[in-house]
């Protein structure tokens, strides 16, 4: 009879398990495990370890290192005759480990970096695949093949969360009979668990009925930030609407609330900052602090900029979509850096034109700037703001 009881429990503790991503671990940032929300969702050109920075560079498609320690910059193939970024031949670039062809996507897990890239099937059609990527440089694994579109993905806290969606075209081109479907079709979020890929990923986000993407999944603690881009009233308004859910990954807990106009989201203090969906262009607005719960939290009274990340108590500004849409003169490109409270401590000019930001690390601050050889990773450094002459480097040299 007890041995019954113990087998019945352990059924049930793995039950539980299974029901569970991953342990507890509060709302304090662990490197290994945590989504790093701190770098750019739309350019995930980099990533870090606790000893090394991992971005594309060489002109953006070779994986490379660079040695926190020591600034050592390594391409990461261990192939001692592969040429690397200097192979000439296009069809022998495909030897090198470090070599990306496709889109460009990183995350670092568990001592290991993950990229995603679609490749061509039997009959031509793309096949979404995720990959994981040794950071010695020895290759990459196949490890996900997802029976859905591919748009995005992320790994937190035991769980690889990957959005899909069965529109594959834009509203406005489909035709009436098309639009009959519509209601059998949908987009959303999946959840693998990383121990266990192969197992069939559960729904979390699940909507049908009209047209729509998810354009952003992060990570912050126990708690998911979705955003979603949709068409429910596009007819009308020929214009697109969003939706946004703060989703709990412990308790399954989804809450809505007021989407960013385009602004994305920046972790600071315990609080969500974004600036919200007031009239676009309106430069008087101020940034919104939610909870994680969607309760709201106050302002941060800083100057109107779309593009924030948010790493130990700085919160970088960058006016890159207000350059792009020319509500600041190109000239003025730049980004600003604020303390926890709101005070402005620096302000950099990028001189890289509309380039997007990177984010930003407890060192620096990571952006795109034009050069010879195609897009280079520029950086500024933190410890250095109190210097009204800071300007941003080479992250690397080539």
């Amino acid at each position: 009879m007890l041995r019954k009881i113990s087998v019945l429990m352990a059924a049930l503790l793995v039950l539980a398990a299974c029901g569970q991503p991953y342990r507890d671990l509060g709302d304090e940032y662990h490197n290994e495990t945590d989504y790093q929300y701190y770098f750019s969702h739309d350019s995930n050109f980099i990533a870090e370890s606790e000893t090394h920075f991992f971005f594309y560079g060489m002109g953006g498609r070779y994986l490379c290192s660079r040695t926190k320690e020591t600034g050592e910059v390594a391409v990461l193939c261990n192939k001692p005759d592969c040429l690397h970024h200097e192979e000439k031949v296009y069809e022998r670039k495909f030897y090198c480990n470090a070599y990306a062809s496709g889109e460009l996507s990183l995350q670092y897990y568990e001592g290991a970096l993950y990229s995603a890239d679609s490749i061509a099937g039997d009959i031509g059609e793309l096949i979404p695949v995720i990959y994981k990527i040794e950071t010695d440089g020895s290759g990459y694994t196949d490890i996900l093949r997802p029976r859905s579109v591919l748009s995005n993905f992320i790994i937190h806290r035991g769980t690889l969360y990957m959005t899909y969606s069965d529109f594959h075209k834009g509203p406005a081109s489909y035709t009436d009979e098309e639009k009959a479907e519509f209601s059998v079709m949908g987009y959303g979020v999946y959840a693998y668990s990383m121990k266990n890929l192969s197992r069939s990923p559960k729904k979390i986000i699940e909507e049908t009925g009209h047209w729509g993407q998810i354009d952003t999944v992060m990570g912050f603690g126990n708690t998911l930030c979705i955003r979603a881009v949709t068409a429910e009233d596009y007819e009308e308004t020929n214009e697109f609407s969003s939706q946004q859910w703060l989703y709990n990954i412990n308790t399954a807990e989804k809450r809505t609330f007021e989407p960013p106009r385009g602004s994305t989201l920046a972790w600071v203090d315990d609080t969500l900052v974004y600036f919200g969906a007031a009239e676009f262009g309106d430069l008087t607005q101020k940034a919104v602090r939610i909870n994680f719960d969607g309760t709201a939290a106050g302002e941060l009274d800083i100057e109107f900029r779309q593009d924030l990340y948010a790493f130990g108590g700085i919160l970088a500004a960058d006016n890159r979509h207000l350059v792009t849409f020319d509500l600041v003169p190109l000239e003025e490109r730049s980004v600003q850096f604020y303390n926890d409270r709101g005070e402005l401590l620096n302000e950099v000019l990028l001189h890289n034109r509309r380039h997007p930001g990177l984010g930003i690390t407890r060192d620096y601050y990571f952006y795109l700037k034009n050069g010879q050889n195609g897009d280079d990773i520029w950086a500024i450094d933190l410890s250095d703001l109190d210097n009204p002459n800071l300007e941003g480097k080479p992250f690397y040299e080539h």
